[in-house]
């Protein structure tokens, strides 16, 4: 019988010079693989338990290689499921600690794209191209063995890449992004099977990929074991002095021509806006209540934006970004691997008023729902593999007001 959280190592090998390498699958107490889409690479942790004195043997001095693969373990007349296979690099050794004779320490390690992005340089001219297009082109720069899934933007860019690592030349071309469909900024960001260049709204109108209920004992209101939710904190509900700041509420924006001396300005609000959430049925907004007015002011070059995003896209998007950051919460489930930093799941939550005999409560609708994973903590124990992830969402299922 397979449990829910059972995987296999099939692969935890240290490599200094293109020999067989070292084999730490039995020795390590737990391995970590952060995803988050705010970052353009993921990173591993491992806490190795040694009794072979293998850091001094190898040496591990931080120029070793590391080949991972952690496949979950699946029924005999199931599928199987790909396993996440990683390309690392060691590049920090801490918390060494030593007890007779074990050794234990933390393995920090990062993908070889990110180090041989160190290694590269795009310097390159670019004249009524997509910014989409020129991500791709920068992306092959790498020569990843990971593909890049992508959504092509709507812009049209004549610009030169000032000799910048690729990583960073995406991330400056991502903020020159935009869709026509999606008014929302793009992300960079890579998980553990790919690299994803996509923009907000579209990751947040994504089918759930999984269904997670926090059960109730004794009621109808269960799960099967993988779809249980094991434990969840709820971030924040809502920040409205953060909402002001950023000017989701209201913002204006200036372009000045100093040698025709004019100005233009294009206005942002969003108790007017027909925002329409993509992981909720309601926005932020009650009817009647008190609205807030206080708005930010943005002085720009003229040059700054072209006339499209100037209208259409800029403020829409800073606030758009903002929505997302006022719904979080924090979930531990059973590790799955084909979940990733970017997906969409759903939750099921029951209402704290106490449920009628053997039936189970209904669902809260605050909290039940759709939910963008933002980021995820994989982590592999000896007795399992877990998951932790944070998730926001852009409104609730209850209407205000």
């Amino acid at each position: 019988m397979i449990f829910a959280g059972q995987y296999d190592v099939k692969s935890f090998r240290v490599y200094q010079t293109e020999d067989t390498g070292i084999d730490l699958g039995g020795v390590f107490l737990e391995i970590s693989i952060y995803e988050n889409i705010f970052s353009q690479s993921l990173s591993v942790r491992a806490t190795i338990v040694d009794t072979y004195d293998f850091i001094r043997l190898i040496p591990i001095i931080g120029q070793e290689s590391v080949e991972l693969e952690l496949e979950m373990t699946t029924e005999p007349e199931e599928d199987p499921i790909d396993p996440i296979k990683l390309d690392l690099v060691i590049y920090n050794v801490t918390n060494i600690e030593q007890d007779g004779e074990t050794i234990t320490y933390v393995l920090d390690m990062t993908t070889k794209d990110f180090i041989t992005n160190f290694e590269k340089r795009v310097c390159t001219g670019h004249k009524e191209e997509s910014s989409s297009a020129i991500v791709n082109k920068i992306f092959k720069e790498l020569s990843s063995d990971k593909k890049l899934s992508m959504t092509a933007s709507d812009d049209s860019q004549s610009l030169v890449v000032p000799n910048m690592t690729p990583f960073r030349a995406i991330n400056w071309l991502k903020n020159k992004s935009f869709s026509n469909t999606h008014s929302a900024p793009y992300y960079f960001f890579e998980t553990a099977n790919e690299y994803r260049f996509k923009p907000l709204l579209e990751l947040a109108s994504g089918s759930p990929k999984k269904e997670y209920i926090k059960a109730v004992p004794n009621t109808e209101n269960q799960a099967k074991e993988e779809n249980k939710l094991l434990d969840y904190t709820v971030i924040s509900k809502f920040s409205v002095l953060d909402n002001i700041t950023s000017g989701m509420y209201a913002t204006k924006a200036k372009t000045v021509d100093l040698i025709g001396r004019t100005y233009d300005q294009f206005d942002y609000n969003y108790w007017d806006e027909k925002y329409s959430p993509k992981l909720a049925e309601n926005k932020l907004q009650a009817s009647g209540a008190y609205n807030y007015t206080p708005t930010n002011e943005y002085l720009l070059p003229e040059n700054f934006l072209n006339p499209y995003q100037q209208d259409k896209f800029y403020l829409q998007s800073k606030a758009n970004e903002q929505i997302f950051k006022n719904f979080k919460i924090k979930i531990d489930v059973f590790g799955d691997s084909r979940i990733s930093s970017g997906d969409v799941i759903k939750l099921v939550f029951p209402e704290l008023t106490p449920p009628e005999g053997n039936r189970g409560p209904e669902e809260d609708k605050h909290y039940s729902g759709n939910w963008l994973i933002v980021a995820i903590k994989h982590t592999f124990l000896k007795r399992g593999y877990n998951m932790t992830m944070e998730l926001v969402k852009d409104g609730s299922g209850v209407s205000y007001g």
